[in-house]
């Protein structure tokens, strides 16, 4: 057509319409008949997409012509939009009819959607042709011819007739076979049922193009193709809103123009953004960690902006955006040095200050149980069984964030001290012998450990025995369950030179469940000289 803008795809199926033409004159095979099915569903596919995209363009017409404050030039110039379209909806409705039809009388659909007379000729040419020429393709050819004729009077571009006789073909007219063929004949003649349909296809096909082509044109002297921005928005981008004092803060501040009218669809991934009335969409996630190098990784995210033209059409932009995830660092604050103590409650206070208000931890432990805290980040750890080494692996929201490694210490072995009538006894100095009357052992923790875990640190002696030495020779050990005992029944039997023997059989340590537990002491006794 003259002054027609047609698409690849509607080029394509123009070319493939006269090829199948072509070969149409040579055979009718099951293969052909498939292909010219083919194309005419293609064909009406495209005329659908064409309708619904001048449908859109003729509202953007009145739209524009409505915000321009209805001028009469340009209500005159919407007019002819709409005449044109009402226009083009009865030539494509009476071509339906007239596919219907043909259709119908030639034995409808199969099951499966296919047609029954495919291969029919002689109804399509009652039909079409008629027996006196006065079949339907002479009332198309008219109505066709007199449709181009109609929008040339209101366009300034200028379209040539759609219905041809052969001899007014420039690629018929001197063909000896067909030059002699009006517009019936050559397009529905000795013609089967699915190529006559795709020939009233490529009509409509052509039909709806002339329209989108004039709504084009009268929608440019609109201007109505063009987006109209109506709200203006303050914006301010920045890298990060969480800056340390020192650092300088950097922002880009503009206007952001919006289009009511129009929202766009933003996807994401797998993901469609929810939309505000400003046209922005809100996109958040969970950075993952990986393989950090220098403590960093470098990630990217990809997305598509669908804008919905003024022309009805459809515009896609892509984004692309590059960000960096950095290593969150694991701060641990305790009183414990950098090593846990076997079947202790090793009290933590893990934090990740990178992460805020999200932080929320999650722990697993090798080596090790754990409680978590009542608040964020407390951790107690528990070290149990061989193992030298635990390893605490930390996580928020599901995600994980690193470990911490610590070794296991055992506990240090507490001391025994004894008291001789209350007093410590110094061991260069010892006791009088006449003045002993009573003695307490008691058992002694670590300083260090005691200082770390005093809730650890409690211990209870519940067995120890006592001898009297004199010379090479001793006395029956007498064994005390009491941590303290008085001795006025053999204080009198008591000598200068003589030594109090003392050794620790049984010790208890009271745990964090408030359970006791054997503890191992030195095998090594304690020793009061009398003088």
């Amino acid at each position: 057509m003259a002054g027609s803008k047609e698409t690849p795809r509607q080029k394509m199926i123009g070319m493939m319409y006269l090829v199948l033409t072509a070969l149409l004159a040579l055979q009718v095979s099951s293969a052909l008949i498939y292909k010219f099915q083919y194309l005419n569903d293609s064909l009406e596919k495209t005329v659908s997409e064409t309708k619904d995209i001048s449908s859109e363009k003729l509202r953007n017409i009145a739209s524009a012509v409505k915000q321009k404050g209805n001028k009469a030039d340009e209500v005159k110039l919407k007019e002819e939009a709409e005449v044109i379209s009402q226009k083009t909806r009865d030539l494509v409705t009476f071509i339906d009819n007239l596919k219907k039809d043909m259709i119908t009388r030639t034995g409808g659909l199969e099951e499966d959607g296919s047609l029954k007379g495919a291969k029919e000729e002689t109804e399509v040419e009652v039909i079409m042709i008629g027996a006196a020429k006065n079949g339907k393709a002479y009332e198309l050819k008219k109505k066709l011819n007199d449709y181009v004729a109609f929008v040339n009077e209101r366009s300034d571009k200028k379209f040539g007739a759609i219905a041809l006789d052969a001899s007014e073909d420039p690629l018929l007219k001197n063909n000896p076979d067909q030059r002699n063929k009006d517009f019936a004949e050559l397009n529905f003649g000795q013609t089967p049922l699915v190529a006559a349909l795709a020939a009233l296809s490529e009509m409509e096909s052509r039909v709806v193009g002339i329209e989108a082509v004039v709504l084009d044109e009268k929608s440019k002297k609109l201007d109505a193709d063009e987006h109209k921005v109506d709200k203006l928005i303050p914006m301010v981008r920045t890298g990060t809103k969480i800056i340390p004092a020192g650092m300088k803060y950097e922002a880009d501040v503009f206007m952001g123009a919006v289009m009511s009218s129009a929202k766009p669809n933003i996807h994401i991934g797998e993901s469609t953004l929810n939309v505000d009335d400003n046209g922005i969409g809100k996109y958040s996630f969970t950075a993952s960690g990986g393989n950090y190098v220098n403590g960093e990784i470098k990630k990217t995210w990809t997305g598509k902006i669908k804008m919905k033209n003024p022309d009805g059409t459809d515009t896609i932009y892509s984004i692309t955006e590059d960000y960096i995830v950095t290593q969150p660092v694991i701060q641990v604050q305790s009183g414990n040095p950098p090593a846990l103590y076997k079947n202790c409650s090793n009290k933590l206070n893990v934090q990740v200050p990178a992460l805020g208000n999200n932080y929320n931890p999650d722990y697993r432990v090798d080596g090790a149980s754990f409680i978590k805290g009542s608040r964020k980040g407390e951790v107690t750890i528990i070290p149990s069984g061989s193992i030298p080494t635990i390893s605490l692996k930390v996580s928020s929201n599901g995600y994980y964030i690193g470990e911490e490694k610590y070794l296991v210490r055992l506990i240090p072995p507490p001391t025994v001290e004894v008291r001789v009538n209350g007093k410590v006894v110094d061991p260069r100095m010892g006791v009088e012998a006449v003045t002993v009357k009573n003695i307490s052992v008691r058992i002694i923790p670590n300083p260090d450990f005691q200082k770390l875990l005093p809730q650890e640190s409690i211990y209870t002696i519940t067995e120890w025995a006592m001898t009297v030495g004199r010379g090479r020779r001793g006395g029956p050990a007498k064994t005390f369950k009491s941590a303290t005992i008085s001795v006025n029944d053999i204080s009198t039997q008591l000598n200068a030179n003589d030594n109090l023997i003392i050794d620790i059989k049984q010790v208890k340590r009271r745990n964090y469940k408030g359970e006791l537990e054997d503890v191992k002491m030195p095998d090594k006794p304690e020793v009061v000289t009398l003088y």
